[in-house]
């Protein structure tokens, strides 16, 4: 099973750019052609929020446009910079779409080798993250409906701090980091925890189960671990990761979309002389 995870596509309106700067529906173009080109293709596409920049009609539009263009099924989740009525505007067939504009969109997809959850940690009006005690409960039950199947979360904010103050600030907050804890460590089908939010690639450990964030589609989190620091952002290439199932665990990738010379074959052979063996 391979899976491909976007997050932070900023998407927005037809002449519109990403904090005044980035033309991310381009970028998003680019990466539709990327994920088609890949010689093995995804079984599903994960969006791990940040769907719009601006919340505009036409972010989601231009990601409707273009779903049936993806070469696999498509599941997301919001993130802080979208409107989550746009959103159920937009996708009402998609999972998790109820009636009530304030329930989170949270749902579960059974139909692969691993068990996808989407797991809704925005708050309105917010860009923290926060899962209250409904979310928390229908995440135990959906947990415990089907205890011996191998699972995977995906989520907007990333449940741990990454060192970068900047993002933290803006992390899962409160107790509700520490009840999640609790219900990935009782319930131990849950083998990977996936999030978007910090525009840089991360992985770590969360509750004993490896978690990590994928980099952004859009633009990308300079890196710094100084607290007094505000970093800001970089423009460079779009990325976005591909998780392949073994069977017994994921194995990880990002991909790059900055130009590359393409694939070039090793030599058949190197000179002995050039070969230095470690003693």
């Amino acid at each position: 099973m391979l899976i491909a995870q976007l997050t932070d596509l900023h998407l927005t309106e037809e002449s519109g750019r990403a904090q005044s700067l980035v033309n991310t529906n381009e970028h998003f173009d680019k990466v539709v052609e990327s994920l088609n080109a890949l010689d093995v293709k995804p079984d599903v596409i994960l969006i791990t929020g940040d769907i719009a920049d601006d919340a505009h009609p036409q972010a989601y539009a231009k990601l409707r446009s273009r779903i049936a263009d993806l070469p696999a099924p498509c599941f997301m989740v919001p993130g802080n910079h979208d409107d989550q009525a746009l959103l159920r505007a937009c996708f009402p067939d998609h999972p998790g779409m109820t009636g009530d504009p304030h329930d989170p969109i949270n749902f579960a997809i059974d139909t692969y080798d691993v068990r996808l959850i989407g797991l809704d940690s925005t708050i309105r009006g917010s860009h923290c993250g926060f899962l209250c005690k409904t979310r928390l409960e229908w995440l135990e039950q959906c947990l415990a409906s089907q205890p011996d199947r191998k699972t995977l979360i995906f989520m907007h904010h990333p449940p741990f701090n990454t060192g970068i103050a900047e993002m933290d600030a803006y992390s899962l907050r409160g107790r509700s980091r520490t009840h999640f804890a609790e219900l990935v460590v009782s319930h131990p089908q849950v083998v990977r925890i996936i999030c978007g939010h910090v525009h840089r690639p991360i992985h770590t450990l969360f509750a004993g189960v490896p978690t990590s964030i994928a980099p952004s589609i859009a633009f990308s989190q300079v890196l710094s671990l100084n607290t007094l620091n505000r970093p800001g952002m970089t423009l460079d290439a779009s990325k976005y990761e591909l998780h392949l199932w073994t069977g017994t665990s994921f194995v990880s990738h990002v991909v790059s979309l900055e130009k590359q010379s393409g694939a070039i074959p090793y030599p058949d052979s190197a000179p002995k002389s050039s070969v230095q063996v470690a003693r």
